[in-house]
């Protein structure tokens, strides 16, 4: 095995201390604290909460972009954002939208993302940025004068633009995923005078002046690429006289939950890895990628103790458990089974104790306003955040490892997201969330769910003549109304009681209803009155003749002309002439009895005793005799 002492350890600490495991972002937001306002004419929306100094981005596809910094929509309160969310469902950031963030302290990306444009993040406060795996294109100047301190190149990064990284004086580590095949293109590291050195996989292509030179076209003294022999990383330092370091030769030192990258440059090559437990217990190392790989282990006696070779037929990564002691220091050696390619290995404890989650930042929905719809149920989806769920799992070792769901799986263990909406809705005030299982183990992550304000939308009813108009009000969101904007109906209400005339004075004070009484409003039949006498029509006239003809007697009409709503109360009609001769005598008591008994029924019941007979004619009495009944003792006018 190669020897390794203090200059070693140097090298090891410059191949594996640019793994920083980035902390949670921790702050408590509300994106919902103002309407989404449209940014152009795209579908990317943003808002900015005053109160946490929050601009968020949502929507979908790419922003506009801008033609200068002076141009984006929150150019006024620049100087105060201090926190920037960008959403799921964003696949590009534009030209100057995040320029000259001057106080900005952290940034969150989404899953998304495939394209960061010209000058996009230039002069960002920020110290740390996680880019997404699916980022394609880092354009010109991207994070030029950034406070970046790390950056990690995903694996899908096609072209680092010219000068995208320049007089980034913080930038002390740049990674680059061990699969990547980008081409760094001119001056795209220039001037980061904190970057003493640089791992470059075998498959990355470096430009003119990319990496190791000053503001003065000169290379910085002591600046080292680490890479491997025949590869674009060799080419470069040579002919710009920069120290070059040749990884195949060199041992890489394991360090609990950091994943290590790494490639087999030739086939048959056998890479070296030591791991020093703090803590005795059992550890799992293995491998991830697509190269075929295999490992020995070996304890610190240099004796073999493990090997282990593909997970499955189909998966023909290692992974190998073994019990560890803590202190002594175990050799690795990991071997490309015929085939050379990139590769990671991480050692990780085994036995987990506790296993949490949380939203970072806290997931906030806004009751309706966000909801969509599920097997016919109100949903919140949940979906594109699962980047913002983390998990921290504690293990025996007192190792604490962080990950989010968005991956999946952690160490080989599926992350599995779920919810019971649909038989338990969410509601403001309830404690909502979403339940994580990783492994045996289940835990809840809390979901904010904030009371909506209500949008309305109306609808007019117009006024008719028997009733008034008037505007719904509904809530597009939750479907809540009421009505208002009252208004007067058309038409104008006549209503009284047909009573019978108890003596030619007009005499009417027992109140007998007259039932059958046909009721016209000039000329037109209105209404019939029923067993009670009373009467109520509708009519749009401000002045008319109503005329009321009873079954047994004269018709009677009374001349209407004041406005609005009547209540005529009483109007007296005669109701003795049962044989219709316009006389009332003794022939049309005959003529009632007659009636009564070929009907079986009741014809009138003046007297209320449920009967029709004799006694229903005593106030007929009144009007004997009468030679014709005299329509005068009517008041026609109202």
């Amino acid at each position: 095995m190669p020897i390794r002492g203090e200059r070693m350890k140097k090298i090891i600490a410059l191949l594996s201390g640019v793994m920083i495991m980035l902390s949670a972002v921790s702050f408590s937001f509300s994106a919902y604290a103002a309407e989404p306002e449209q940014m152009g004419t795209s579908s990317a929306y943003y808002t900015y909460d005053r109160k946490s100094k929050t601009l968020t981005i949502k929507g979908d596809g790419a922003t506009p972009d801008y033609p200068n910094w002076n141009n984006t929509p929150w150019f006024e309160y620049l100087d105060d954002i201090e926190h920037l969310i960008v959403e799921e469902g964003i696949t590009r950031i534009g030209n100057y939208t995040f320029y000259n963030f001057v106080s900005c302290k952290d940034v969150l990306l989404p899953s998304t993302l495939t394209e960061i444009g010209k000058n996009a993040f230039s002069y960002g406060a920020f110290q740390e940025i996680v880019l997404p795996e699916a980022l394609i294109v880092i354009d010109y100047r991207a994070f030029d004068h950034c406070s970046l301190k790390y950056i990690k190149i995903p694996a899908a990064v096609e072209q680092i633009g010219k000068q995208s990284f320049q007089f980034s004086q913080n930038l002390s580590a740049v990674e680059f995923d061990s699969f990547c095949k980008c081409e760094v293109l001119d001056s795209a590291f220039m001037n980061c005078e904190n970057l003493n050195s640089i791992s470059v996989p075998s498959q990355v292509s470096l430009g003119k002046q990319c990496v190791g030179f000053d503001r003065f076209s000169k290379t910085v003294d002591g600046f080292t690429i680490y890479g491997y022999q025949n590869t674009s990383a060799r080419s470069y330092a040579v002919v710009n006289g920069i120290n070059f370091v040749d990884l195949e030769t060199y041992t890489i030192e394991l360090a609990v939950g950091k994943t290590v990258n790494s490639e087999i440059y030739s086939e048959g090559s056998v890479k070296h890895f030591t791991f020093t437990p703090s803590a005795t217990a059992e550890y799992k190392f293995f491998s991830t990628g697509t190269t075929d790989v295999r490992v020995t282990l070996y304890d610190s006696e240099n004796g073999r103790t493990a090997e282990h070779d593909d997970i499955s037929d189909f998966n023909r990564n290692f992974c190998l458990n073994y019990n560890c002691t803590a202190g002594k220091t175990y050799s690795l050696d990991v071997e490309g089974v015929g085939v050379s390619g990139a590769f990671r290995i991480c050692a990780m404890p085994v036995n987990i104790v506790s296993v949490s989650a949380s939203f970072s930042p806290e997931l906030n929905f806004v009751e309706y306003v966000d909801a969509s719809e599920k097997d016919g149920k109100i949903y919140y989806d949940y979906s594109k955040k699962l980047s913002f769920l983390k998990l921290n799992i504690v293990y025996d070792t007192g190792y604490e490892a962080v990950t989010t769901a968005a991956d999946g799986e952690f160490s080989y263990i599926d992350i599995i997201v779920s919810d019971n909406q649909l038989s338990a809705p969410w509601r403001v005030g309830r404690e909502n969330y979403v339940t994580v299982s990783y492994g045996d183990f289940n835990c809840t992550a809390p979901v904010t769910l904030s009371a909506h304000s209500h949008e309305y939308e109306t609808t007019v009813v117009e006024p008719t003549l028997s009733e008034g108009g008037y505007t719904i009000y509904t809530c597009k969101w939750c479907s809540k109304s009421y009505n208002a904007d009252f208004t007067e109906r058309l038409g104008r209400e006549i209503s009284g009681k047909a009573v019978l005339l108890e003596n030619p004075q007009g005499s009417c004070e027992h109140s007998i209803p007259v039932s059958g009484v046909e009721v016209y409003a000039d000329g037109e039949h209105v209404f019939t009155t029923g067993d009670d006498g009373s009467y109520s029509f509708i009519t749009e006239r401000e002045g008319c003749d109503i005329t009321f003809v009873p079954p047994y007697g004269p018709k009677r009409t009374i001349h209407v002309d004041e406005g609005g709503d009547i209540v005529l109360e009483k109007t007296a009609l005669a109701g003795f002439d049962f044989n219709n001769d316009s006389h009332i005598n003794i022939r049309d008591l005959s003529k009632l009895l007659r009636m009564a008994k070929e009907s079986g029924g009741i014809i009138v019941d003046y007297n209320g005793d449920g009967v029709t007979d004799a006694d229903d004619f005593k106030l007929a009495n009144n009007f004997l005799y009468l030679e014709k009944t005299d329509e005068s003792v009517y008041e026609n006018t109202y």
